[in-house]
């Protein structure tokens, strides 16, 4: 570099030629510009080794217009500036959360988001902290939206130039704006629809597979997590509109080659509660598969409730196949509890390691410990059990009888009392391997256990 901050001709040549390898497939030797073929060459080799490879680990803090929010509530409401065509947006945006199980009502101010126009007058988006968690802004050109794509394009060559500028405008704005790639989205979801057209009409209104693209990139900015529903058969625009959505955003949002597509949902939208006696069903899968298997660790942030099972494992040929973990209420010392349910991941796929979500609960108990509660973890436990006979699992905890017990049942077969232990009976031609927690509850001291049995 020179100063520190502009590069050399060497090292600007570098660039271009990485540009150039990456759109064309091969070496800027054999480009008209050639001055240095030597390195061109090396930059091919390096270009194509590194094609799909994950670069960077981890989630990116620095502010910039592409920064994830990270947001977790399960109830969120945004609002538009503009008509039509955001009108339009806005729609999609509400079924991309309705899919995912997330509620749509305003509450109270700061709003999740709106969105708008970039330099759109009246249209365009709005920064205010005090009001909305975040502003997306697009680039909307007028004069652009009646050409055919080819000829708006080569006529308005600084497309993309145009929205870096927006970009660095809407970071000057403020912490909260946040820029939506329209076009990019638009150029991808074209690739895979040749023909499929941008707008609905000969008014310049977008197209709702557009719109649908955009909707899925706003949710997951706004909150990290997938909006996107399992690969329908037959394939449709609607679908590929929303993974292209989904996909920009992770690949902007965290500097990564791919989307894992996790995506882990209560049982229905209104599903905030448990007792001591119901529990919820959680389900957890992935959309998109992974080339290594992952580990879905699952806990509770605090004593309200037991988890099972507490661990799951996805693998490349199982990985959209849903499975789901139970939430257990638990007695306690006051009537409402708040609690999250923490799921994690790890994986040797990088892309696939360190994720994480979070869901918030309370457990409702219609009475309450007269005492102080205190919570007692036992170390989890793994039993084989030979010939998947029936077998006697000892607690260790001293004094547990059914009317202090709780249990989150196994999956795949079924428990019962012999004195203070459980026999674990396997279900009929069942193979593989089950677990059940349980909690015990004496006189406020609540013994909380794992047990896995393989």
């Amino acid at each position: 570099p020179i100063g520190d901050t502009h590069p050399s001709t060497n090292g600007a040549y570098i660039a271009a030629a990485s540009v150039y390898t990456r759109i064309w497939g091969e070496s800027a030797a054999e480009s008209s510009h050639n001055p240095l073929p030597a390195v061109a060459a090396t930059v091919q080799t390096t270009v194509t080794a590194n094609i799909g490879v994950q670069q960077y680990t981890g989630k990116f803090s620095f502010q910039n217009p592409y920064l994830m929010l990270d947001d977790k509530r399960r109830s969120i409401f945004f609002e538009n500036w503009g008509s039509s065509t955001e009108l339009g947006v806005q729609l999609a945006c509400r079924s991309a959360i309705a899919g995912s199980k997330i509620g749509f009502e305003a509450g109270a101010e700061p709003y999740a988001w709106n969105h708008g126009r970039e330099g759109g007058g009246s249209k365009s988006y709005r920064i205010d902290a005090s009001q909305w968690q975040l502003g997306f802004g697009y680039k909307f050109r007028s004069y652009t939206w009646n050409q055919p794509i080819p000829t708006a394009n080569d006529t308005h060559i600084g497309q993309i130039h145009d929205e870096y500028k927006s970009a660095n405008h809407m970071s000057t704005r403020g912490s909260t704006a946040r820029i939506v790639p329209w076009r990019l989205l638009w150029a991808q979801l074209h690739q895979v629809y040749p023909d499929l057209n941008p707008l609905a009409d000969n008014a310049g209104h977008l197209s709702y597979g557009h719109g649908y693209g955009i909707s899925n990139y706003m949710y997951t900015l706004y909150s990290g997590r997938c909006p996107l529903g399992v690969k329908p058969s037959p394939m449709t625009d609607r679908w590929q509109a929303q993974k292209i959505g989904y996909e920009t955003a992770w690949r902007v949002g965290r500097c990564q080659m791919r989307a894992p597509g996790f995506k882990v949902m209560p049982s229905s939208v209104n599903a905030h509660t448990v007792t001591p006696t119901t529990a919820e069903t959680m389900s957890v899968q992935f959309i998109l598969p992974p080339e290594k298997p992952v580990t879905v660790q699952v806990s509770v942030s605090n004593a309200a409730a037991i988890v099972n099972p507490k661990y799951l494992t996805f693998t490349p040929s199982n990985y959209d196949t849903a499975q789901f973990v139970h939430v257990q209420g638990l007695p306690g010392g006051s009537a409402s509890e708040p609690f999250a349910v923490q799921f994690d991941t790890v994986s040797e796929d990088l892309v696939y390691h360190e994720l994480n979500d979070s869901w918030s609960y309370s457990t409702e108990r219609s009475s309450v410990e007269a005492v102080t509660v205190t919570v007692i973890e036992q170390a989890d436990r793994s039993l084989t059990i030979p010939n998947r006979n029936a077998t006697m699992i000892p607690l260790n905890v001293s004094g547990s009888v059914p009317s202090n017990t709780t249990f989150s049942h196994p999956l795949h077969g079924t428990i019962s009392w012999f004195g203070e232990n459980v026999i674990y009976t396997p279900a009929v031609d069942f193979v593989g391997t089950d677990s059940f927690s349980f909690a015990v509850n004496q006189g406020g001291t609540i013994t909380r256990g794992h047990v896995i049995i393989t």
